[in-house]
C-alpha cells in the first residue's frame, strides 16, 4: 500500500505541474497577443438629487467605512462610499450656522469640526473626461456642466463630482503595462 500511495502522489505531482505550466504557458501567449488597453476614467455610481448648493466635498473614514461629506446650505450629507459603485447616503445634519459660511475644517472618525470661514476653493464649472487613444483625434467622453463640488480621492483612485444631477463617482483605470508584466513574469521565474 505505501508503494501504491507513493505512485498515486508522484502521478499526480508530474500531472499537476503539468497543467499548471501548460496554463502559464498559455496565459503568457495570450498576454503578447492581446491588444494593449486604454486608459479610462468611467463613472461607477451615481446618487441622484439636486447638488446645486453643494459648497464644500471632504473625505473622511471610520471603522473601515469611506464617507464623503456633502456641505450645502444649511446641512451636511453624510455618504457612505467604501463601495464606489454603490454609494449610499448614510445621514444629514443640519446646522444653524449661516449657509454661505459654515465650511467642514477638520473630520476625525465620525466626528466633524464646523466653522464659519468662507470658502476659497477653485471648483471648476465643467468637467470633461477625455480620451486621446487616438492621439490625431482626442475626444470628449463624457462632460458633467454646472459642478458644484469636486474631489480627486487619489488614494482610492475615486474622483467625487457633484452638479445639479446629484453626486457622481469616477473610478480611474489605468491600462495595462505589458512590458512592466513580462519583466515581472521573467523576475519571478528566473529571480526567485
Amino acid at each position: 500500500m505505501p508503494r501504491f500511495k507513493r505512485y498515486t502522489l508522484s502521478v499526480l505531482f508530474i500531472a499537476g505541474f503539468l497543467i499548471n505550466g501548460g496554463s502559464r504557458a498559455q496565459a503568457r501567449k495570450s498576454a503578447k497577443t492581446a491588444a494593449p488597453n486604454n486608459d479610462q476614467i468611467e463613472v461607477i455610481g451615481h446618487i441622484a438629487f439636486d447638488g446645486t448648493g453643494v459648497t464644500q466635498v471632504m473625505t473622511g473614514e471610520h471603522w473601515r467605512r469611506n464617507y464623503l461629506y456633502l456641505n450645502s446650505a444649511g446641512k451636511i450629507t453624510v455618504v457612505d462610499v467604501t463601495s464606489g459603485g454603490h454609494p449610499s447616503i448614510a445621514s444629514e445634519y443640519h446646522h444653524a450656522l449661516p449657509p454661505a459660511d459654515a465650511q467642514v475644517q477638520v473630520i476625525v472618525g465620525n466626528a466633524a469640526l464646523l466653522a464659519d470661514a468662507r470658502p476659497v476653493t477653485s471648483v471648476p464649472r465643467l468637467i470633461s473626461v477625455m480620451s486621446f487613444a487616438d492621439p490625431a483625434k482626442p475626444a470628449v467622453v463624457r462632460q458633467f456642466t454646472n459642478v458644484t463640488g469636486f474631489l480627486n480621492d487619489s488614494r482610492r483612485g475615486l474622483i467625487y463630482v457633484v452638479n445639479n444631477e446629484g453626486l457622481w463617482i469616477l473610478n480611474e483605470q489605468p491600462a495595462r503595462d505589458l512590458e512592466l508584466e513580462e519583466q515581472y513574469g521573467h523576475d519571478v521565474i528566473y529571480n526567485h
